[in-house]
């Protein structure tokens, strides 16, 4: 199926495609799933690292500021 406003990307990715056995568009589509999923896992763990950091930084000055204001 031809289309008019096709990239060239997109053409070459078709092309690459058609080259490949049934066997080798499998693997190619199970490797990009997993490389999405690790990815995405890497990701949201390194984000969710630095919120943690933040918020446990929040508690030790409000903690420090309890003691400071338990002093008093």
């Amino acid at each position: 199926m031809k289309y008019k406003s096709e990239s060239s990307s997109s053409k070459r990715r078709r092309q690459f495609f058609k080259g490949l056995s049934f066997r080798q568009k499998i693997v190619t589509g199970y490797a990009l799933s997993l490389g999405t999923a690790v990815l995405g896992t890497t990701g949201g763990l390194l984000i969710g690292d630095r919120y943690f950091q933040g918020a446990r930084d929040n508690m030790l000055l409000a903690d420090q500021e309890k003691a400071g204001l338990s002093s008093l």
